[in-house]
């Protein structure tokens, strides 16, 4: 009897330590990514918590708009569809700080943002510490632009992922109201929940959801598919349509280029894009894409679980979103539009982390991959200093704003925040 209640005790004492471990080894690996993750944000953008400017949208919507309107700036779209989470930091950096500061409230409100997505990461996607890891680290590692780090403008796209996040891990009772409130903010936070809600619902209605590995409160659905009619009925009613204007034969002739230009960004080699499909290239992209998807649906009908497929698919639903919304063959290259490479390539990223998390193996490749991304991003990319516009000494003019309103500048160069006299009104 004593040696079965030794063997016992022994047993115990082992799996307390084996989960004291795995606990200390998560953090140590979310401390690493959290500081990996900042260090990369520095190099993309030095100057934004040293010298905090505002960037497009951040000034001549954000800002503009809840000074001259206020809290009916929350009713206002743009570009077709609602702005929740820009509107409300605005809002409140409108009643509460100095103007010279708003700069300083919205970079970091945009940082708290940032982290708050890796901790979302780390905490409910239920994966082993490496695939969280590299999940987090490709935030800051898909090789992009820099133009959608540190502002408010561009928030969107990380705030997205909060979504995204959400639908792919299990939840509980004590979970529902934070989540629900994240995914009313989020999804009234760009068109996201609209491009989602084909994807959700095939999720929900997939032999994942039967078998409850990936079941969704009914309360959060409810909120995400109202959010997501609330988004179509702004796009379909609001008079600045998020589409380019050109026809849908048009369109449909330009989606091989959206579908290269993405698929080229996956291994960093959109700077190879000149314009033209190289199809070559094309062909070889595209046959890795067609074989990736068939081994993610073997592997489905093996597990039940819907998950690869669902980032799959949530990473094409965006590159047809931006082929409604832009003309490609004008618009896209890695410059102008970085932004919208963002979300599909770190999503088909994702897709692969979970895949070799489910059949057991290394990540070995992923960390290559990462490492190729680094380079690229430390001598390809770069960073992006934003010019000093002076934002302090200009902030002082809103106190005493002429009869036909003041113009104040920010970046890119050429863009100007239109104020009104407030008299006027």
């Amino acid at each position: 009897m004593l040696k079965v209640l030794s063997s016992k005790t022994t047993i115990l004492l082992k799996a307390t330590a084996k989960r004291s471990h795995d606990k200390r080894t998560s953090l140590i690996f979310f401390i690493i990514a959290i500081l990996f993750s900042f260090f990369l944000l520095n190099f993309r953008r030095p100057d934004a918590l040293v010298l905090p400017q505002l960037w497009a949208e951040d000034g001549t919507i954000f800002f503009q708009d809840v000074y001259n309107t206020g809290i009916k700036s929350f009713a206002l779209p743009y570009a077709g569809y609602f702005h929740l989470i820009p509107r409300l930091v605005a809002y409140f950096t409108y009643l509460f700080v100095p103007y010279a500061y708003v700069p300083v409230a919205y970079v970091f409100s945009s940082l708290a943002g940032f982290i708050l997505v890796l901790f979302y990461i780390w905490n409910r996607t239920g994966l082993d510490v490496h695939a969280r890891f590299l999940m987090c680290l490709g935030l800051t590692l898909v090789p992009i632009s820099s133009e959608i780090v540190l502002n408010l403008t561009n928030v969107q796209w990380y705030t997205a992922i909060l979504l995204i996040v959400i639908f792919l891990s299990d939840q509980n009772r004590k979970k529902n109201l934070p989540d629900a409130i994240i995914v009313f903010l989020t999804g009234l936070t760009g068109p996201f929940s609209l491009i989602f809600l084909p994807c959700v619902l095939l999720l929900v209605f997939s032999n994942s959801y039967r078998a409850k590995l990936q079941k969704i409160n009914p309360v959060i659905l409810s909120v995400f598919i109202i959010t997501a009619l609330i988004q179509l009925i702004s796009i379909l009613t609001s008079p600045t349509r998020i589409a380019s204007g050109i026809g849908l034969s048009e369109k449909l002739t330009q989606l091989p280029y959206a579908i290269y230009i993405h698929l080229l960004n996956i291994p960093g080699l959109l700077r190879l894009y000149t314009g033209h499909i190289n199809y070559l290239i094309f062909s070889l992209l595209l046959a890795a894409i067609v074989i990736w998807i068939y081994a993610s649906y073997r592997q489905y009908r093996n597990t039940k679980d819907f998950r690869v497929l669902f980032l799959i698919m949530l990473s094409f639903s965006l590159i047809g979103a931006n082929l409604y919304g832009s003309n490609i063959s004008n618009n896209y290259t890695p410059i102008t539009v970085g932004r919208y490479f963002f979300l599909p390539t770190l999503l088909l990223i994702w897709s692969g982390i979970i895949y070799v998390f489910q059949r057991g193996k290394n990540y070995y490749a992923f960390y290559l991959l990462y490492f190729w991304y680094f380079i690229i991003i430390l001598f390809r990319i770069g960073s992006i200093t934003l010019e000093d516009k002076n934002w302090k000494a200009e902030a002082q003019k809103i106190d005493n704003i002429k009869k036909d309103g003041l113009q104040l500048p920010i970046n890119p160069e050429g863009w100007y925040i239109k104020l009104n006299n407030k008299e006027n009104h």
